[in-house]
């Protein structure tokens, strides 16, 4: 009986070393993208002939955009003498050569998006020109896909865990009938090793990887241990 109990609790704690891997790889992207996204900017330069605050409310109202920014002439001039001595030396005392532009924060960093509110941006009057880094909606719509993909792959699979291990206790429970003893035990030593596994998890990669891409924050330790339960449950009796 011992013997069997330890297998168990070791079965849950294998289940957990795998999840553990999914999870990091989950956690990586996720805050990746949540690092990258929000910093996502759009430079939109105007010609000088422009109006800025007539640029401005155009941009405002333009779908897509969450906020925009402008950068006056004085403060390009500024930093251009302030980054360059050789500019320094050739703007000083001449007439201030830049123009305005304004910095737009898209709604959505999406690839598409992203292309049609440049799209509508260089329809408006006075817009000069539109820079942006083309990689990172790219990179974004990347990591989304993965974070996307884990999540529907963990959901079916916890759903089709959770079905056979219905199945298989509907077919105890007809044959041997309901002991509630010994299914509480078994959900304990589930729970226990769901547990063990975590831990197991938390500590190798602490002990051998740490700040590695396979560490994990302390509030994953829950989702880590759904594995080793539904695993014990899965295997238990079989």
């Amino acid at each position: 009986m011992k013997i069997k109990y330890l297998f168990v609790v070791l079965s849950g704690i294998l289940t957990c070393l795998p999840a553990g891997l999914v999870l990091s790889y989950y956690h990586q992207a996720k805050t990746y993208r949540d690092i990258v996204a929000p910093k996502f900017q759009m430079a939109v330069f105007i010609d000088k002939t422009a109006a800025p605050e007539v640029v401005a409310e155009h941009i405002v109202n333009s779908d897509g955009v969450k906020k925009s920014e402008l950068i006056p002439a004085d403060a390009v001039f500024e930093r251009a003498i302030k980054d360059s001595p050789r500019a320094k030396e050739i703007l000083i005392g001449s007439d201030n050569p830049f123009t305005p532009y304004f910095i737009v924060y898209p709604d959505s960093v999406n690839p598409g998006l992203v292309e049609n509110l440049k799209n509508n941006l260089s329809k408006i009057s006075g817009v000069e020109e539109i820079r942006y880094d083309e990689n990172i909606p790219q990179i974004v719509f990347a990591l989304t896909g993965i974070i996307n993909s884990v999540k529907s792959f963990s959901k079916l699979t916890l759903l089709l865990v959770l079905l056979v291990i219905a199945a298989k206790y509907a077919v105890i429970v007809y044959r041997s009938g309901f002991n509630a003893k010994e299914q509480v035990k078994t959900a304990a030593f589930a729970l226990a090793s769901g547990l063990a596994g975590s831990w197991v998890y938390f500590l190798i990669v602490n002990i051998f990887f740490h700040s590695s891409s396979l560490a994990l924050p302390s509030h994953y330790l829950m989702y880590l241990m759904i594995p080793g339960f539904t695993g014990v449950l899965l295997w238990e009796n079989l």
